[in-house]
């Protein structure tokens, strides 16, 4: 994650957005880089999980909400990532027709499916090995970095 943070130019004093975090593995690593790290996901269990891990951990910058990523407000956010277009090319293309609510200049970083919208333009791809979970097998993917025009 550290790297695409690095492509996506994140800095201290932004907002990272993870559009169905899950469990906030993403977030929590994320929230020493940022000014705050904000998670959405739509399983009630995995939000109080995230927020119970950023409690332990003593991450007080870590917000995390139950909520549809695809209804989640983005205007505040300086950077956004969001893994499950890995596993939905539908996805990714719901994401780019709100990329019109991001903030000029805001970042937007997907897997595997390229975005397609004129308001977007690809500042950067990169290929990482990712699992999903313990369990699965890591693989290559493709992540890709936006910006809002």
């Amino acid at each position: 994650m550290s790297r695409l943070l690095e492509l996506a130019g994140a800095g201290p004093e932004e907002v990272f957005l993870d559009l169905g975090c899950g469990c906030g593995a993403t977030n929590l690593a994320v929230a020493s880089r940022v000014r705050l790290s904000i998670g959405v996901d739509l399983v009630p269990a995995a939000v109080e999980f995230a927020r119970q891990a950023a409690a332990r951990l003593g991450i007080d910058n870590a917000r995390f909400h139950r909520g549809d990523l695809l209804h989640f407000d983005l205007s505040q956010a300086d950077v956004m990532y969001c893994a499950a277009t890995a596993v939905s090319e539908w996805l990714a293309q719901q994401l780019a027709t709100r990329s019109h609510l991001c903030k000029p200049g805001a970042r937007l970083v997907t897997v595997e499916h390229p975005l397609e919208n004129q308001e977007l333009e690809l500042v950067a791809s990169h290929h990482a090995t990712m699992a999903w979970t313990n369990g699965t097998q890591p693989r290559l993917w493709t992540f890709f970095i936006y910006r809002k025009k």
